[in-house]
C-alpha cells in the first residue's frame, strides 16, 4: 500500500494534460505513481464550474483547471489548519467545567450543548484525545467519564474505578426509595433478605 502525498502543482499540470488527451482515470495514476481513487477524488474535489449558454439555458460544466486547483487545496489546507479549540480559554473552562462536574457531563453531552451555551463548537472525538492525550495524562480527567477507562476504551483497556464522586451512592439510595414507594403504592409486600 503506498503512502498518501498531496498532488503537487507539477503533477495537476500533468494530469490536466493527460486528462485534455483522453487517457482514463486508471492510466493517469500509473503514469503519476498516485493510485486512480485519488486521480478520482482530485478531479472532483478540485474541478471549477464554468457556466455556458447553449441554446439560451445556462448549463453548468465542470473543468479540471490545474491553477483553479492548486488553488482550492491552498484554501482547504489553510483553512484546516484552525487552532486547536481546547486552546481557546473560553471553551477549555467550558469543556474541564462540565466534564469534572458533579453530574459527570459526557464529550458527547459537552459537544452536544457547547455550542447553544457559549455560541462555539467542538466534537466529541475532540474532547476525547484531549482527556486521553499525553499533556494532560496529569490531571486523570478520564476518571470524570461515566465508564471511566484509564486508556481510550476504544482500545479496550478497561479500568474498574467509575465515576470519582461518591454521589452516585446518593442517586442509588434515592432511587431505591422510589422503588420501595412505587412497590407499597401498587401494593406489593416487600421481603427484605437482611
Amino acid at each position: 500500500m503506498r503512502n498518501y502525498t498531496h498532488f503537487s502543482q507539477e503533477e495537476r499540470e500533468t494530469l490536466y494534460d493527460l486528462l485534455q488527451i483522453g487517457i482514463n482515470q486508471n492510466k493517469i495514476g500509473n503514469i503519476i505513481g498516485k493510485s486512480s481513487s485519488s486521480v478520482s477524488r482530485e478531479i472532483k474535489r478540485n474541478s471549477s464550474s464554468i457556466e455556458r449558454k447553449h441554446n439560451n439555458s445556462p448549463k453548468k460544466i465542470k473543468y479540471y483547471l490545474p491553477h483553479k486547483a492548486q488553488k482550492k487545496y491552498k484554501k482547504r489546507r489553510k483553512e484546516s489548519k484552525y487552532p486547536f479549540p481546547l486552546k481557546k480559554p473560553k471553551i477549555f473552562k467550558y469543556v474541564i467545567g462540565h466534564l469534572t462536574s458533579f453530574e459527570c457531563w459526557s464529550p458527547d453531552s459537552i459537544s452536544g450543548r457547547i455550542e447553544n451555551d457559549i455560541g462555539e463548537k467542538i466534537s466529541t472525538e475532540c474532547i476525547y484525545q484531549f482527556i486521553y492525550s499525553k499533556r494532560t495524562k496529569h490531571l486523570e480527567l478520564w476518571k470524570y467519564l461515566r465508564r471511566a477507562h484509564k486508556k481510550d476504551a476504544r482500545k479496550r483497556a478497561e479500568n474498574t474505578e467509575g465515576c470519582s464522586f461518591p454521589a452516585e451512592k446518593i442517586f442509588l439510595s434515592d432511587q431505591e426509595k422510589l422503588m420501595k414507594e412505587k412497590d407499597l403504592a401498587m401494593g406489593r409486600a416487600i421481603v427484605s433478605l437482611d
